[in-house]
Order: C-alpha cells, then sequence, then structure tokens
C-alpha cells in the first residue's frame, strides 16, 4: 500500500475498496496499480499495490513477496530479500522493532561496493599522499574515515600533477600562538579565467596550525583590500591579533598603500631578498602543493581550465582537514577549531552527481532530479555546490547523490551511462525515477527560428499610419521638443532662388531581449539623398569615433586596471555648425506652424541624414 499518487506507473481508479490497519479502523481503497523501483539487481515491477490516501507510510507486505516468489531471511537484526533468480535484493537493518527500507542508502551502498575504497578515499581527499591517509586512520585523527589498504595502486592523475624538486633547507623558529605569524603569497595569472572571471589567488597561512585561506582576485590591485578584509575576519573569529605578515617582493605587497595599511593597524611586514622564494617556503610549498592536487583532480575527471579555482578551493578545503608534519597528530582544522573535522561526507571531486529539484520548479511531468557536475563544498550552508552544465549556473543544494567513478564528457556535453539506482529521500517520501537515461542536449532547433520568422512587428512607414496613434504622437513630441530645446533650427520665410530639403519621421521599435516591446523610438531626419555632390554640398564629415581608437582604450584600461563605464544616450544631437551656405528644410508633417505654413526651418545645427 502507498499513500503517494505518483509512485504509480500504472493505477486502475475503479478499484474502490477499504482495508482494515493495525489500530483496527477502515480506511478507504481509492485504486490500485502498479509501481516501479530500483534495486541493486536493477528494475524491479511491484503490482497489485493499493493506493490509500489516508495513511502516511508507504508499507510492503511480506506476505506478498512469499507468494510472488521472493525468499526472506531474517537474521542478527537483519532482513535479506532475495528475488526470484536468488540475487540479493535489498538488506534492511531493523530500527527499532521496525525494519524500515531506505532504498537510497542501499542501493547507494551497492554502487558504492563495486569501486575501491582506497582508491575512492584517495580521489576523495584530492589525491593526497597515501602513507599520511593510513596515519590519519591509525591515529583517528578525523571521523568518518574508511579502513584502507596498506597498498595503493599506481595512480595515473598524481604522475601527470605532481612534479618534484629538491627541498629547501627549513626555519628553525616557529609561532607559539595564532595569528603571531601569517605566511601569504600571491598566486598567478593562470592562463584562463575562471567561472567568477579570476586570474589571480592569493593565501593566508597560519605558522602555528598551518591553517590555510584561499581568495580569488581579477587583479593585483585587490590585494589591499582582500588583506584588510581577511584580517577583521580572523581576528573577529580567533580573538587574536595578526602580529607579523611574511610575503615575497612582488610589488602588490611592497607598494605605498600596503605599507602605510600594516604600519596603521601595526603589523611587522617581513618581505624576503629579492628573487629569494625560498625564504617564504610555507607558503611557496603550500602553493606548490594546491597546484599539484588541483592539476591532479582536474586531470582525473578531464575537466576544463576554467575550473581552476573551484579545484583549487576545494583542495584547500582538504587540506585544512588532511595531516601535516608540522602539526603531529592533529590536522590544521583540529588545531584551529579544537575538534577532530568529519570526512565521511566527502566526495571525488568533479564526479557526476544528481540533485533533486524541488517541487516549486518543476510540474508532475518534469524530472526530480538533474545530472550535474560536484565541483566544491559548501561550509557557510552545509551543502554542496554544483555546476550545471546546460545552462553554466553553480548552484548549492544538500539533496545530491554522487556517482563518483563517472565524469561528464564535454565533447558530447553529456554524461557517460550509468547503472539504474534511485536516490535522494526527502522526508519520508522516496523517488523511484529512473535517473540513468540522458537529458536531451538542450540545442537551438530550427523550428524555433521558423516560428519567430512568422512573426514580425510592423512598424509604420510614414506620419499618416501614426496620426491617430497615442504612443507614436508621444514619441514625435518628444524628439520635436528636444529638437527645438537644442536650438537646432529657427522659422523663417521662404527666401527665393533657394532650394529647400524635405524632411520625414522614421519609427522603430525597440525590443527587450526576450522579445518584449521595450519602447516606441522617433526620429527626424533630412532626405539627404536629395542633395548632390558638388550642388547642394561639397564635402561629408561623421564625428564617429574609429574602431582603433575604441580598441586602443579598452587595452589600456586592462594594462592598467582601470575600470571602463558605458552609458546610454536618449538623445544626440551633433553640435557641429554650419559654416558654408545655408539649409532649409520643410517643416515636418503634423508639427506645421498654424497661420505660418508657408514658413521653412533655418538649420543652426546637424540633423539627421544630412550630407
Amino acid at each position: 500500500m502507498t499513500y503517494d499518487e505518483e509512485l504509480f506507473k500504472e493505477l486502475d481508479r475503479t478499484i474502490v475498496s477499504k482495508v482494515r490497519i493495525s489500530n483496527g479502523k477502515c480506511i478507504a481503497v481509492k485504486g490500485k496499480g502498479t509501481i516501479v523501483i530500483e534495486s541493486c539487481s536493477g528494475t524491479k515491477i511491484i503490482t497489485d499495490v493499493l493506493y490509500v490516501p489516508e495513511i502516511n507510510q508507504n508499507l510492503l507486505s511480506v506476505g506478498q513477496l512469499l507468494e510472488k516468489g521472493y525468499k526472506i531471511l531474517f537474521e542478527d537484526k537483519m532482513c535479506l530479500i532475495k528475488d526470484v533468480s536468488g540475487y540479493d535484493l535489498f538488506k534492511v537493518k531493523m530500527k527499532g522493532k521496525n525494519f524500515s527500507l531506505d532504498l537510497m542508502e542501499e542501493v547507494q551502498a551497492a554502487v558504492s561496493s563495486t569501486i575501491n575504497v582506497t582508491e575512492l578515499w584517495h580521489k576523495r581527499m584530492g589525491h593526497f599522499n597515501h602513507v599520511a591517509l593510513l596515519n590519519m586512520k591509525k591515529d583517528n585523527i578525523v571521523e568518518g574515515l574508511a579502513s584502507l589498504e596498506s597498498d595503493l595502486n599506481n595512480c595515473n592523475a598524481c604522475k601527470y600533477g605532481k612534479q618534484y624538486r629538491l627541498p629547501f633547507p627549513q626555519t628553525s623558529w616557529r609561532a607559539s600562538q595564532k595569528l603571531q605569524l601569517i605566511h601569504t603569497n600571491l598566486g598567478g595569472p593562470l592562463p584562463k579565467l575562471s567561472l567568477n572571471g579570476s586570474k589571480y589567488y592569493i593565501l593566508f597561512i597560519d605558522d602555528l596550525t598551518r591553517m590555510c585561506w584561499i581568495y580569488f582576485l581579477k587583479f593585483t590591485s585587490e590585494v589591499v583590500g582582500i588583506f584588510w578584509r581577511f584580517k577583521a575576519w580572523i581576528e573577529n573569529q580567533s580573538g587574536c591579533k595578526i602580529q607579523v605578515l611574511r610575503s615575497n617582493n612582488g610589488k602588490e605587497y611592497i607598494s605605498d598603500q600596503f605599507n602605510s595599511f600594516c604600519e596603521e593597524v601595526g603589523i611587522e611586514h617581513q618581505l624576503t631578498t629579492p628573487y629569494t622564494p625560498q625564504q617564504n617556503g610555507v607558503s611557496e610549498r603550500k602553493n606548490r602543493t594546491i597546484m599539484e592536487m588541483a592539476r591532479s583532480m582536474m586531470h582525473e575527471k578531464g575537466l576544463p581550465k576554467k575550473f581552476w579555482a573551484e579545484a583549487a578551493n576545494t583542495v584547500v578545503f582538504l587540506l585544512n582537514r588532511l595531516p601535516t608534519k608540522v602539526v603531529p597528530g592533529k590536522t590544521p582544522y583540529e588545531a584551529w577549531y579544537g575538534y577532530k573535522p568529519f570526512v565521511q561526507n566527502f566526495k571525488v571531486f568533479a564526479c557526476i552527481c544528481f540533485t533533486y529539484v524541488p517541487k516549486v520548479k518543476r510540474d508532475k511531468l518534469d524530472k526530480r532530479v538533474e545530472a550535474r557536475i560536484f565541483i566544491d563544498y559548501s561550509t557557510p550552508s552545509k551543502a554542496y555546490r554544483v555546476y550545471q552544465p546546460q545552462t553554466g549556473k553553480i548552484l548549492i543544494s544538500r539533496d545530491v547523490c554522487f556517482v563518483e567513478d563517472k565524469q561528464w564528457n564535454w565533447e558530447k556535453d553529456d554524461w557517460k551511462q550509468v547503472p539504474n539506482f534511485s536516490f535522494i529521500k526527502e522526508k519520508d517520501e522516496i523517488f523511484d525515477e529512473n535517473v540513468d537515461d540522458p537529458p536531451v542536449r538542450r540545442t537551438r532547433l530550427l523550428s524555433y527560428i521558423y516560428e519567430r520568422c512568422n512573426v514580425a512587428i510592423l512598424e509604420p512607414a510614414n506620419f499618416f499610419e501614426v496620426e491617430k496613434d497615442p504612443k507614436w504622437i508621444v514619441a514625435m513630441h518628444e524628439e520635436f521638443c528636444m529638437i527645438e530645446k537644442n536650438q537646432t533650427w529657427e522659422l523663417v520665410s521662404r527666401p527665393q532662388h533657394q532650394n529647400f530639403i524635405s524632411v520625414k519621421w522614421v519609427f522603430r521599435t525597440k525590443l527587450n531581449a526576450d522579445g518584449s516591446i521595450n519602447k516606441h523610438k522617433v526620429r527626424l531626419v533630412v532626405k539627404g539623398y536629395t542633395k548632390k555632390y558638388g550642388v547642394n554640398f561639397f564635402e561629408t564629415f561623421a564625428p564617429v569615433a574609429r574602431l582603433d581608437t575604441i580598441i586602443l582604450v579598452l587595452a589600456f584600461a586592462a594594462q592598467n586596471g582601470l575600470e571602463c563605464v558605458s552609458t546610454r544616450c536618449k538623445f544626440f544631437f551633433s553640435k557641429w555648425l554650419f559654416r558654408r551656405g545655408d539649409i532649409y528644410i520643410e517643416q515636418p508633417e503634423g508639427f506645421v506652424v498654424k497661420g505660418q505654413e508657408d514658413k521653412v526651418y533655418l538649420l543652426k545645427k546637424a540633423l539627421y541624414g544630412l550630407k
């Protein structure tokens, strides 16, 4: 029996009856049908399921399972259900005095069991050193870490991502309290912009605990502002004050603005000898480790380079929860916060995941899940950050199921086929759709273009078509008033032996990006095509910036970290004054001055259409 109508693949509402439940009450049955569930051995169909809206839990009859040939074994507080062929269907643990079947937990465990646990945790921890992981488990540094084998198979991703050099001598002095010494280093520029447009990143490392924080920058000029934000946040969180800051001799660190800030807040700024990064070994080594692990993780899943910031942020998250020789017996996280980190919810970076779509964002016929890519951990909301390739958006979700051995196929804009399984549980509801079918690739169909071609906005061709249309009359009044305000012309008597140029109204409908109407635009233009070269005009000029000049200005702004601002003018009139001869134009239609119909306008400034 089930109370959820959406679980039914087929439902016959003509079957109506009553059933008696455990408390002796009779409740109504409003249909019978068939539902489909996913198990470890594939898709299973359950027939003769009663639709009972008044119950609050789905019930699976042991008697009917036995009648249909299934085998059920109860032992050691465990219920084992086998199908007709003898394959294990579900293993259900006893909770209280009941056996509650959790499809998400059972099937996810079955999928995970096909993956080598040692290799899986090696990938989950960002391809971290295997010996260090074994010591973590041995010393119980973190909670939730599975038992690992002593040997790890060769990891090709580590070979591609990690390089080695001879070690540098280490300093003997160590900080004795938090924030007594902070190491910092600026990394970049990276060859590709990140998803948020960053090219640089900056690290801050506490010398005592080796806790690390990373920030991403678009320009090196942001270093001072980011350090100010970091100082305010970290001192408020820890209750300690930054005493010493150690950095290299990069121009972003030796600027007057940066040094003035350190002097004002009382921070001693230590600089390394020029071209000697070994003296800032803590941050340099951390920078190398982050890039090594990020390259390994991205290569493992074939991730494009634009995801480098997400990979680096994930690496920092993992390194803070992984052991270091400098802090024996603890992780930087425990040394900083005072308690052990929980790692059971860690997943392989950039693996395929399926996120639940809230009911408010779908209807009954839409899929309840969408395929996405896991790219980071969201610590503020205790959730996962996932990337949606179809839209390029990053979303935060806690209802996520992971397929850690699969990856996105960027060439086909699709993911490789995955086994059938069910997942995601919201309250007491189990979602049973098959999510192994890849969604239809979102492309621009020609039919959409054909439909758009059949829709056209008819714009007026002359004044007589709009003389009774209020929206166009208002736009014409705005244009005429702006011309008058700009003192573009002067109404004079019609001179003798002079050529007169006619004018016309040009009507245009401006649209928004979604195709809706933004506004109605009207321009009064001169019929300049009636003028003849050598008779009515002798030279032409257009006050328009050359494209080369625009590119030069933008390149100068980019090189110097300047900000370019664009704006839009509702009306634009040239300040060009006439120097050779007078130009007379007819009065525009609809705005002929009563009693002075024979007069014309003498132009003082340029109008659209003149040559």
